[in-house]
């Protein structure tokens, strides 16, 4: 929520004369206070009624708008055998012999026989108290005699003004108790304590307010961006949630009691779409026999909301029913449009807009079309004058539910060309009719429409077979990718899991099998160590290297690498065992070596690093600096604080002649929790962007073969700069992080983030169409995407279609002439 919607907020506090919220303290009567509630206030000198008789009302302006909402064309409404005229409707549900009952005239006196009424310990029980104000307490209670859970509202005692609280209090209870209607809370007892206070039972609802609904709308809109939501659906129910509201209002009407105090904030939604209409405190008497006797006067002071007050209240003027009405409009206007319908900063400000009829314009928040029938209700609902508004309540509820049947509205009754359309959408089948005659007058181009559609259909359907096929490849290569990862991750997870078992053994007579960089920074080449034309350096499997940083103490570096040096047997298994599928034997374990040698395998170094500072790697290769400290590392840092594998950016490593490497690590943790250190390898950049490259989809049409992770950043990428023959890692600081950019446009990458599996055809040249197929990987969350042509894709398809085709018609006959 913006500042000037703050302020806005601020300024639809209510103004009252006589509370209905007993927990409202009493010492707002003159003034503002933190909960917004002022009790009495003057109409300011500059706002005073400047009465003129005899002034002509400004003509109304014809609408010469014949736009009509698509959406209202789906309803199913009856229509007469007259053209344009519509049935009516049986709608008297009115009992027999009942009325007596049903219509006695409301009491709102404060008059209650006290010692009558029963003890609120005798008949409930406080449970929790879950809301306090400054002149009462709302707790939940439960009714000792029928076992439901209720609000119990409880006054203070000794409040300042106790009087004039307790009687608003009792006034309140005795209006809303009589308003006996689905949705105005129910009251269910008035019960008193052995202090002679007063407390309110009524329902428990669990659920909000029509402006906290309304703000959590305008919430996820703002989130998300409006084109997510169905606003349109949210408008109609957001309607429904007015029309009860419209109903309960009809009936206190009937009941010849006015609210003086609608706004969203006095609208409570329950859990189950029920809809209550709160705080009945300012409820007058609509009509009384003293009326045709007693003349108006006029009122000092404005009882009620600012910001819903109708014109005749705050000019002072007597109101009826229609003053209600007025405030349901601008309820609606709100509704509909997602903001105040009332401008202004200030009360007075606002209170002018009132006085001087002057609304916000209507237009939706988010820049959502409005029907031009549902602004015509608004602006009748709201008229300035009363006699031009609705005259009762259910006009206004009749005219809301047929906008939402698509029927026409009294508000803005339909030109020639509107009622017209109506009567089409209404007559569907004599419409069917007139379409087959004209198909049957035409029926050549019908003909040729129908085999464009079959042909339409026949390439959709092709269309669909194919980017299936293509879809399947992609998420072949997503799958393959997640083996490769979580095979690496199993060969770390038990590497950790031996190097804790070698701590806690701590046998420091092993046989050291890792050679150690003196004080000079010169370390002992093992007697077989060989040039390896992919490391592109000497390089010994037989043997790991062990680095101290600079402030590690040689003893306890020594002692630790004799402690780990079967660590080595463990390491040379994650390398040689990083391909998934591939298990060291005997019989294959000197063609794996000399692959690793020649080619590489996916894993090209091992390492650990203790917290200590002792950094142990494998295979031996004489690449660390005097001034190397493992615990400065990017991977030390980022898996010093995690239990599983996390994996890092891409980064420049010593052996950068052979491109990138891309890393993972973990902590060295015991059962107990104790930390060692971090054990982390090194997956070569190339080979993983080859792996990539040949899985899925593999040809001339594919434009790129990328990895992104959860940030939409690439990881890897066929166009990628890294993987090009002549880019120089040279130039890049050894040990840091590549920065990567981010993938595609942001829509496309949005939307791939948040399916996560899908495909996505958009138009880019030169290529033409260019669908993007996606898979997520399950094991880290990244998201392998297929970029590929689809045009040149199709006729690589519709050949391999043939060639199936022909090898099967060979087999055919090679099968007859058998």
């Amino acid at each position: 929520m913006n500042l000037e919607e703050e302020k806005k907020l601020e300024s639809a506090k209510t103004i009252t004369i006589s509370s209905p919220d007993p927990a409202r303290d009493a010492s707002s009567r003159k003034s503002f206070t933190q909960t917004g509630t002022l009790r009495a206030m003057e109409i300011p000198t500059s706002r005073k009624p400047n009465l003129v008789t005899g002034k002509k009302k400004p003509p109304k302006k014809k609408n010469p708008s014949a736009r009509f909402s698509l959406e209202v064309l789906r309803t199913k409404a009856s229509i007469t055998a007259h053209l344009f005229q519509k049935k009516e409707i049986v709608d008297d549900f009115v009992g027999i012999g009942l009325s007596k009952f049903t219509n006695i005239p409301i009491d709102n006196t404060p008059h209650i026989h006290q010692d009558e009424i029963p003890r609120v310990e005798n008949n409930f029980e406080r449970l929790e108290v879950f809301n306090e104000g400054g002149q009462g307490i709302i707790s939940a209670a439960k009714d000792k005699n029928l076992g439901r859970i209720v609000a119990l509202k409880s006054l203070r005692e000794k409040l300042p003004d106790e009087e004039n609280v307790t009687r608003d209090f009792i006034t309140e209870a005795k209006v809303t108790a009589q308003l006996d209607h689905p949705s105005i809370i129910p009251v269910y007892a008035l019960n008193t304590d052995r202090s002679n206070g007063f407390h309110l039972a009524m329902k428990l609802i669990n659920g909000k307010t029509l402006r906290e609904h309304l703000k959590n709308i305008i919430l996820n809109y703002r989130l998300k961006g409006i084109e997510y939501f169905d606003e349109k659906a949210s408008l109609f129910k957001r309607l429904e949630i007015f029309l009860h509201v419209c109903d309960a209002m009809a009936y206190a009407h009937h009941r010849n009691i006015m609210h003086c105090d609608l706004k969203p904030e006095n609208i409570m939604i329950g859990e189950y779409m029920e809809v209550y209409v709160m705080d009945w405190g300012l409820a007058k008497i609509i009509r009384s026999p003293e009326d045709d006797t007693t003349p108006w006067v006029k009122p000092e002071t404005i009882a009620g909301t600012p910001r819903y007050l109708s014109p005749e209240a705050v000019h002072g003027r007597k109101c009826d029913e229609r003053a209600d009405i007025y405030v349901l409009g601008l309820i609606l206007q709100e509704v509909a449009t997602l903001h105040y319908a009332v401008g202004g900063e200030e009360n007075d400000d606002v209170l002018g807009n009132i006085k001087d009829g002057t609304l916000e314009p209507l237009v939706h928040q988010f820049k959502v079309g409005i029907d031009r029938d549902l602004k015509g209700i608004i602006r009748k609902a709201t008229a300035f004058q009363r006699e031009d508004r609705y005259q009762t309540v259910r006009a206004l509820a009749d005219d809301i539910r047929s906008y939402m049947q698509g029927n026409e509205v009294k508000a803005l009754p339909d030109n020639f060309f509107l009622k017209a359309v109506r009567w089409t959408s209404h007559h569907r089948i004599l419409m069917l009719f007139f379409f087959l005659l004209t198909t049957l007058i035409a029926a050549i181009s019908v003909s040729v429409i129908i085999y464009q559609n079959l042909q339409r259909t026949r390439l959709a359907g092709e269309r669909a077979e194919a980017v299936n096929f293509a879809y399947s490849k992609c998420i072949t290569a997503a799958s393959t990718l997640d083996r490769m990862i979580l095979n690496q991750e199993k060969n770390l997870t038990l590497l950790a899991a031996h190097v804790v078992n070698l701590l806690k053994i701590r046998n420091p007579k092993e046989p050291l099998r890792f050679t150690i960089y003196d004080a000079a920074g010169n370390v002992r080449t093992p007697s077989d160590a060989v040039f390896s034309e992919y490391y592109r350096d000497k390089v010994s499997f037989s043997e790991g290297i062990c680095k101290f940083a600079p402030d590690v103490n040689t003893v306890y570096g020594t002692e630790m690498a004799h402690i780990l040096s079967p660590l080595v047997d463990k390491m040379k298994l994650c390398i040689l065992e990083s391909e998934p599928g591939i298990h060291l034997a005997p019989q294959n374990r000197d063609d794996l070596l000399a692959r690793a040698l020649s080619e590489g395998m996916p894993t090209k170094s091992v390492y650990v690093g203790l917290k200590g500072g002792v950094q142990f790697s494998y295979p031996w290769r004489n690449a660390y600096s005097d001034d190397f400290d493992p615990r400065l590392r990017p991977w030390y840092v980022r898996g010093k604080f995690s239990t599983i594998p996390v994996w890092g950016k891409p980064y420049v490593g010593s052996d950068y002649l052979i491109g990138l490497s891309l890393p993972c690590s973990m902590q060295i943790c015991d059962e107990d929790g104790n930390f060692y250190g971090v054990t982390g390898l090194d997956i070569s950049f190339n080979k993983f962007a080859k792996s990539l490259l040949n899985t899925g989809n593999v040809g001339h049409f594919v434009i790129e073969s990328a990895l992104i992770d959860v940030d939409g950043r690439i990881i890897v990428s066929s166009n990628s700069e890294f993987l090009k023959t002549d880019f120089d890692l040279s130039q890049y600081k050894q040990g840091g992080e590549m920065q990567m950019k981010f993938f595609a446009t942001p829509k496309i990458r949005r939307t791939i983030l948040n399916t996560k599996y899908g495909a996505i055809s958009v138009n880019e040249p030169p290529y033409g169409e260019v669908i993007y197929l996606y898979a997520q990987m399950k094991s880290l969350n990244w998201v392998c995407i297929q970029r590929i042509n689809y045009n040149i894709f199709l006729q690589v398809y519709r050949r391999r279609l043939l060639m199936e085709k022909a090898e099967d018609f060979r087999r055919l006959k090679i099968h007859s002439v058998k």
